[in-house]
């Protein structure tokens, strides 16, 4: 069993698959907890980036 992590879907978005990437070219640790981050604060407002940006 392999596990998937939990805010995966948030990189279907260009924009913020693009985000992630710039981040992980200089750090993977950097990369992963910000793209935590931006999932749970949008769990916790139930938004999306896009509207966060809006």
């Amino acid at each position: 069993m392999t596990m998937q992590p939990k805010y995966q879907e948030l990189l279907l978005d260009d924009d913020v698959r693009r985000w992630f990437e710039n981040l992980r070219a200089k750090s993977v640790l950097t990369a992963t907890v910000g793209l935590r981050n931006l999932g749970h604060y949008c769990e916790l407002t139930d938004t999306t980036p896009k509207e966060i940006l809006n």
